[in-house]
């Protein structure tokens, strides 16, 4: 997630931001104030175990390949309102 936000921030110009870790108690309390919050705890789930997520077969079935991390990054800020800055692609 961190590596993400810092991508995130470096494609857009925004300030880095600094995420904090919460656990299930403190999102629950902040989803008092903050309602959408609550669906975070409702997919706590999803990172509570480790997946493994294997696209070869769609990939084959429907002759797809992934989209590089910074072109879905660079669309998701666009989407957001963001200005894309240039800086040079991830290796």
């Amino acid at each position: 997630m961190r590596e993400l936000t810092e991508r995130f921030a470096q494609l857009t110009g925004a300030p880095t931001p600094r995420p904090e870790r919460l656990d299930r108690a403190a999102l629950t309390a902040r989803a008092v104030e903050t309602p959408v919050l609550g669906e975070f705890v409702e997919m706590l789930y999803a990172t509570e175990n480790p997946h493994v997520l294997d696209s070869t077969e769609t990939e084959r079935v429907l002759g797809v390949s992934p989209t590089e991390l910074d072109e879905v990054l660079s669309v998701t800020a666009r989407g957001a309102g963001f200005e894309r800055r240039r800086v040079s692609p991830r290796r």
